[in-house]
This record gives structure tokens, C-alpha cells and sequence, in this order.
């Protein structure tokens, strides 16, 4: 069933390396001729706002949600005394995923408020 799906990923993973890499080499031709025109670092902030760093606990917090939910997706799918335990298993994914990112949007507005209050 999923040996079709391996020449979908194989290309997709091919193509988004190569979109990653001409990030990067844009990225940092841009720095460079920012640097030989000699503009502030003010200048540069602007420009390049905000780099990612991880997202630290926050991103964490979301991707441990949404990964348990897909194993309680995987486990029920393999539980479940259904015929087409394969449809089950997919319905299920997409449920608890969306699931899991709902809880982790409450919790963060929580916790944002939480920072506002103080």
C-alpha cells in the first residue's frame, strides 16, 4: 500500500532541498551586498526581522502534542476491530492532529495571557 508512496516523498524531499539551498545562497548574497554597501545595523535589523532559533519550548510543546495524538491516531487504527481498519487509521490522523493543534493553541494563548498579566 505505501510502496506507492515512496517516489511522492522521494521527489518531494529532493525538491524541498533544493528550495532550502537556494534560501540559504540567496540569503546570503543579499548579506553580503548589505555589508559592502555599508548599511547601520539598524538598517539590517529591519531587513531581516527575526531568525529562527529553534522556537524553543513553545515549538516543542506543539510537535509533543500533535505527535501524541498521531500515536493515539496509530493506535486506535490498529485496535479497532473494523474491516477497513486502513480508512480508520487516515480519518484518525487527520482528526488528532487537528485535535493536538487546538489544545496547543489554547494553551499558548493561556500561557500569552498569563505573561500579559504580570
Amino acid at each position: 500500500m505505501f510502496t506507492e508512496l515512496i517516489p511522492i516523498f522521494g521527489i518531494g524531499s529532493f525538491l524541498a532541498t533544493i528550495v532550502i539551498l537556494v534560501k540559504i545562497t540567496s540569503d546570503n548574497k543579499i548579506r553580503k551586498q548589505i555589508l559592502d554597501k555599508g548599511l547601520t545595523e539598524d538598517s539590517v535589523k529591519a531587513l531581516f526581522p527575526k531568525q529562527w532559533n529553534g522556537g524553543g519550548v513553545s515549538s516543542s510543546l506543539k510537535w509533543g502534542i500533535v505527535l501524541i495524538c498521531v500515536g493515539l491516531a496509530f493506535l486506535i487504527g490498529q485496535v479497532a476491530p473494523v474491516e477497513n481498519a486502513d480508512n480508520l487509521t487516515a480519518i484518525c490522523l487527520f482528526l488528532f492532529a487537528g485535535i493536538g493543534l487546538v489544545v496547543y493553541y489554547l494553551i499558548e494563548k493561556r500561557m500569552k495571557e498569563d505573561e500579559e498579566s504580570k
